[in-house]
């Protein structure tokens, strides 16, 4: 997290000068919860257990928030991740985006299938039935299913994206 600046230009509880963007920096990792898994610690592998320690030194250090740095942790249900790092610091924050629309999954098929080569819907399947079968998806899977579907020369149909969401 970046502090707070007060009117003056200074920090909240800090007398350091704001921190130049240009040398700051932002981790993303992804499906973070395959570093850092929930679950009983007796049971994680000792590079869990650290990895998770390690995301939560990085959270409470406030060099790091100093400088402008930022670290996101991306997974699809924050369950997932180690509970140590939800319970350990409080600088720690979830931010949940949720699932799009059929709204905007439908504008998402309308104008992301036919951007991907090879991509084509079997007959008799429409976009908003794709876009209703696909509820509970994020878009990233969605496009994914699209993009799989290219790849092996097979239409998309409804039954392709009921088939990714019982995985």
């Amino acid at each position: 997290p970046v502090p707070i600046r007060r009117r003056e230009g200074r920090y909240r509880g800090d007398s350091a000068p704001p921190p130049n963007p240009l040398n700051a920096v932002a981790v993303v990792i992804g499906y973070a919860e395959s570093i850092a898994p929930s679950g009983d610690p007796g049971t994680r592998s000792d590079s869990e257990r650290t990895n998770a320690v390690t995301l939560a030194r990085w959270a409470r250090n406030r060099r790091i928030a100093q400088n402008g740095n930022l670290v996101f942790l991306l997974t699809l249900h924050a369950a997932d991740l180690s509970p140590y790092l939800q319970e350990s610091a409080s600088e720690i924050v979830t931010i949940r985006v949720p699932f799009p629309t059929e709204r905007e999954r439908t504008t998402f098929f309308e104008r992301r299938i036919p951007t991907i080569r090879g991509a084509t819907l079997r007959d008799g399947v429409g976009i908003a039935d794709l876009a209703r079968a696909s509820a509970g998806l994020p878009l990233r899977t969605i496009e994914h299913i699209a993009r799989l579907a290219a790849i092996r020369k097979q239409p998309i149909d409804v039954d392709g994206v009921w088939a990714r969401k019982q995985e």
